[in-house]
Order: C-alpha cells, then structure tokens, then sequence
C-alpha cells in the first residue's frame, strides 16, 4: 500500500493519459507552486514572425486544472489500496479466536481433544490429551475456507508432522477440521470446533 502512496507526479500524469512532454511540464509548474515561485507563462510568436510575443494567460487555469485532476486520480488509488487492504485482512478474520473440540481418528477409531488459537495472523494448535502440538503454515485463506501445513514442535513421538489441514467455516461459531497426512488426500481424522474465550481442547493422528 506504501508504495502506491508514493506514486511520482509523472506516474499519476501518465494514468490520466498524458504525454511524456506534457507531463514534464507539469512536474516542472507543480514544483515551482510548491517552492512558491511564480508561473512560467508560455509564448509564442505570430505567423508572422514578427518581434511582439503573445502571452498565454490561460496556462495558469489550465494547469490548476491537471493538478486537481492529478490529486482525484492519486485519491483513487488510495481509496483501491484501502480497499484490498481491508478486504485481505477481512478473509482471515472469521478464523480469530479459540477453537476448542474432540477430533475422530478413522484409521484407530480414537479421540482426542484439540484447541486452536489463531491472533494476529499466528495459529497455534494444540493437543492437550496427546501432549503434543505446534503451529500451522497457512497455504491459502478465503472468507469460507482455509488450508494449511502442519507442523509439529513437540511431542513428535505422539502426532505426525507436515499433515495436511483444511479449515471450513460453518457459522461465527463453529468450523470443521479435515486432517490428512503429507502427500495424500484421504482425510484419517476430522472434527467440529467451537468457538470459545477459554478452556483447552486435543487430537491424534
């Protein structure tokens, strides 16, 4: 977003489709404005050629003109940064909070209780029942839908690291998690999360 807020004056010109000259010459009349200096007026001379130049007066209007032209299309790109700003962070906001339920393992038929703790852009999942947890690598994230690596930091005796995790929204107050192991897509363990302020949840794999 920085990077757009520091779009040159040139830039900005050659988006409201000005010429390479006649963005030069703006530049060059909007840094006099700024350093207080007054206008250079353009001249010309008649058909035919003689001594008395004719002043155009109408150049000051004129560029006043471009100039508010060049801040509406500076606002514009402000207003579009904003914009996907604000629309990239809302994609992952629904994920906020901590997640607390017991997850199902298919392949022994087990239990396990499980919590996830997502703030600030981090996602800590734990397994209190295992005695092993980490953190999960977000792959892609959209308003309904999120996927991720796993990866286990300890108790890697007890739970399978770089699992595969698919996050699905079913409310404000519920998601479902889908677990399977690296390299496959055969989901071996699932489970439905609820939203909670506090408490301690796990699982195995």
């Amino acid at each position: 977003m920085i990077a757009f807020l520091c779009v040159p004056l040139r830039s900005l010109c050659a988006l409201c489709g000005y010429k390479k000259g006649r963005t030069a010459k703006i530049a060059k009349q909007a840094q006099r404005l700024r350093k207080g200096k007054p206008l250079q007026l353009h001249t010309k001379t008649t058909r035919d050629s003689q001594t008395s130049l004719r002043l155009n007066y109408s150049a000051p209007i004129n560029l006043q003109k471009e100039l508010r032209m060049l801040k509406i299309a500076a606002t514009l790109v402000l207003l579009f940064c904003l914009t996907s700003v604000v629309s990239s962070q809302s994609k992952n906001r629904w994920l906020n909070g901590t997640w607390e339920g017991t997850g199902y393992q298919t392949d022994n038929n087990e239990t396990w209780t499980m919590q996830l703790t997502v703030r600030n852009n981090r996602y800590k999942i734990e397994y209190p029942s295992l005695k092993c947890g980490g953190r999960w690598i977000p792959l892609s994230i959209d308003g309904s839908r999120a996927r991720f690596i796993e990866r286990i930091t300890f108790g890697l005796e007890e739970c399978v690291d770089h699992g595969n995790v698919v996050i699905e929204r079913l409310s404000g107050r519920q998601i479902a998690y889908r677990f399977s192991n690296r390299g496959t897509r055969t989901v071996t363990a699932s489970a439905i999360l609820n939203k909670k302020t506090s408490g301690i949840n796990s699982r195995k794999k």
